[in-house]
């Protein structure tokens, strides 16, 4: 077996001689190329996303926070209705106080003498 020598080797000669300005690149140099700005694109709409992303937390801590001031507003609010309820159930329990004293006071200050004996009675008895 004898091994040609590679630089006399016709293959060799040929590529040599060719016109290296009509090669075309690669098919795997075009999609690495492609790849790479693909890649670029990526980033770009990636950092958009990001840049969304971080827009819609800062609305969403916007609105839980416009939400826990209304909640806080209409606790405030329940409060003082709840105090203004109260205080109209003291001042009605206060006025069925009076009104009970007043009918008493009639009751006591009426003339039973005239009445039949079972109406005395029963005025006595209150």
């Amino acid at each position: 077996m004898m091994i040609e020598n590679m630089e006399t080797s016709p293959l060799r000669r040929e590529v040599v001689n060719s016109d290296f300005g009509n090669m075309e690149r690669p098919l795997i140099m075009k999609a690495e190329k492609l790849k790479t700005k693909d890649h670029h694109k990526n980033d770009n709409a990636n950092k958009q996303v990001v840049d969304l992303l971080h827009i819609m937390e800062k609305w969403r801590d916007q609105v839980n926070e416009e939400k826990r001031q209304y909640r806080l507003e209409k606790m405030e609010m329940l409060r003082e209705r709840l105090e203004m309820d109260k205080e109209r159930l003291e001042m009605d329990k206060e006025r069925l106080r009076l009104d009970r004293e007043d009918k008493e006071e009639r009751i006591m200050l009426m003339d039973i003498s005239g009445m039949p004996h079972e109406l005395q009675q029963y005025y006595r008895r209150r």
